[in-house]
């Protein structure tokens, strides 16, 4: 049985490096319990959209960037 796990956050572009260290700590938890692959994604061009968009969905205040993991 395959499970795919996703979630999208707003991190203050000042704290990126905290985040990447964060997320390579977690990662390796995740790999004890068995996780085959696991992605991060930092922002370089998310559009806002029309009606919605990850933007609006978490909130992302001015200086935060979209992270989709």
């Amino acid at each position: 049985m395959s499970c795919i796990q996703r979630c999208v956050l707003a991190v203050p572009e000042v704290s990126k490096e905290a985040y990447r260290k964060m997320a390579e700590e977690v990662n390796a938890i995740f790999g004890e319990f068995g996780t085959i692959e696991v992605m991060e994604a930092w922002e370089e061009d998310v559009p806002d959209g029309e009606h919605t968009d990850f933007r609006r969905a978490v909130k992302a205040e001015p200086g935060e960037k979209i992270v989709f993991s």
